[in-house]
């Protein structure tokens, strides 16, 4: 079943005691492309581990089951206590209601107001207090079941929520205008923008080429009214200055950064040689408060 899953990367802080992990925060990030996890240490205040895998040649619900059963039940850390699991799940069907509006009888409504919601899939929420809003998702049940099976005292959000929370969190006191962040992944991305310390826009995109990653984004400042010669792009995840995805963008958007790690909690030296802008989301859901 390994040759299912490729290891992206391992990196533990030497400090780490697994006799002691009560004292560390367990994250975990799955998707039918992959798994990520990472440990935070609460008395350091310190992330202190990551581990990343990729799925490939997985054909069928029973093979991605095994493939991660074997995955826990190889792990020198999965398997251990933890003072608290979260858990994130990547779908595409996902949607953002005010707090006022939200109604947990129609919870289904909801969602399939603006996605189709099949038999293979569970809906759920995440209330998220910074935004003051809720997002209602669906996710196959089979990732559920899993996350359920090994991690049962584990909470479940969607992608997005951790994404959006930390996000407005890390702005909460800026005061210089519209920034538009792109979350760049496999097959999909996020655009999440902000004025200040308000979310102005969110959406998920599915793309298929480098072209497409251009088009929407480009797509989205127009329909925002924004300029893509003064915009602030800051992009995150799966993407550097020397893949496609960048050249083509910087052809129409001239102010793109990277995403810096945030200044609210420290780092051990195994993340020296990560990229800052990766992982964004599995590495700030501890400071979410879903």
């Amino acid at each position: 079943m390994y040759e299912k899953a490729q290891l992206i990367l391992s990196a533990f802080d030497k400090a780490l005691d697994k006799a002691n992990t009560d004292k560390y925060k367990l994250s975990l990030q799955l998707s039918l492309n992959g798994f990520s996890f990472c440990l935070f240490d609460t008395e350091r205040s310190k992330l202190s581990g990551l581990e990343a895998y990729k799925f490939q040649g997985i054909v069928s619900t029973a093979e991605f089951k095994g493939v991660f059963d074997s995955l826990i039940s190889g792990s020198a850390w999965l398997k251990l206590s933890y003072s608290s699991t979260q858990a994130i799940i990547e779908s595409p069907k996902t949607t953002l209601i005010p707090q006022p509006l939200f109604d947990t009888e129609h919870i289904d409504a909801h969602l399939k107001f603006n996605h189709p919601v099949g038999i293979e899939d569970t809906i759920s929420f995440d209330r998220l207090p910074t935004l003051d809003a809720v997002n209602v998702f669906a996710c196959p049940t089979s990732l559920y079941e899993l996350i359920n099976t090994w991690f049962p005292d584990s909470k479940t959000h969607h992608f997005a929520s951790p994404l959006i929370e930390s996000l407005l969190i890390r702005n909460k006191n800026r005061e210089d205008g519209y920034h538009l962040y792109v979350h760049v992944r496999e097959d999909f991305f996020d655009i999440v923008i902000l004025n200040r310390n308000r979310l102005i826009f969110y959406n998920m995109f599915n793309y298929r080429s480098h072209n497409d990653f251009a088009y929407y984004i480009i797509y989205v400042i127009e329909q925002m009214k924004l300029n893509p010669e003064t915009v602030d792009v800051i992009l995150l995840g799966e993407i550097s200055r020397n893949t496609r995805n960048f050249e083509i963008l910087y052809k129409y958007v001239r102010n793109i950064g990277f995403l810096k790690r945030s200044e609210d909690f420290q780092y051990s030296y195994v993340f020296n040689d990560i990229r800052e802008y990766q992982y964004y989301t599995l590495l700030n859901l501890h400071m979410c408060e879903l």
